[in-house]
């Protein structure tokens, strides 16, 4: 019974071994370079860098996220410029025959607010250049304009969108989502790769990855 045992164990750490040896580490690409922006203007107040390796395959659907970079600028580097960032991906999660292309945008660390954004998107090619230079430029005044708060009644819950231009800020149940506009045959939409937003008049709907839609009312405009 006791020589049973022992080669029950034997062979369940033997097992382990062997399994981890079987999942190899993922490997990792790094990506680096500089954001830069006009010398004739400044950042002002708490900050927030983020640079993004996205799939851009498709036109009218959202950009699936394969790594991001976020880093708090320092008070002391406002006014500098190249911003420096380094950016490491799993090379694995990049399949033949897609397109990638990267971005940058500076958020106001407080409010969320988009103030700075890359209004071009640099390809990346794998293997090819993995130093690029991002240049960014101040979101317009139309686009600051139309950043405003907005709250919705969706069933039980409470449901908070902040409209920044080409992006919304979604507050729901204790989490928020930053999405991206996309194409939408009617209304307006905005998406990530956990979450889908959409609204027409008073009505919105939001609706998570393999999850069922939820219905939403407009109650009010925060502003």
């Amino acid at each position: 019974m006791f020589k049973s045992i022992q080669l029950f164990v034997f062979f369940a750490m033997f097992s382990t071994i062997v399994a981890c040896a079987s999942s190899p580490e993922p490997k990792l690409t790094t990506i680096q370079g500089t954001v830069f922006y006009n010398q004739n203007q400044y950042l002002r107040g708490a900050n927030t860098l983020v640079v993004r390796l996205s799939d851009t395959s498709l036109m009218d659907a959202p950009s699936p996220i394969i790594a991001e970079y976020n880093r708090p600028i320092a008070a002391k580097n406002l006014s500098k410029t190249p911003l420096y960032y380094h950016l490491n991906y799993d090379a694995s999660a990049l399949k033949v025959g897609r397109s990638y292309s990267l971005s940058a945008r500076i958020f106001d660390t407080k409010t969320g607010q988009l103030k700075w954004i890359s209004t071009t998107n640099f390809r990346y090619i794998p293997g090819k250049t993995t130093n690029f230079a991002i240049r960014v430029d101040p979101v317009s005044q139309r686009e600051k304009r139309q950043h405003k708060k907005l709250s919705y009644q969706c069933g039980q819950n409470i449901a908070t969108i902040e409209l920044l231009g080409k992006f919304v800020k979604l507050h729901y149940q204790d989490s928020v989502w930053m999405l991206t506009k996309v194409e939408s045959a009617s209304g307006n939409k905005y998406a990530n790769q956990q979450v889908v937003y959409w609204s027409k008049g008073k009505q919105a709907m939001i609706q998570f990855t393999g999850q069922g839609a939820i219905q939403c009312i407009l109650e009010e405009s925060l502003n």
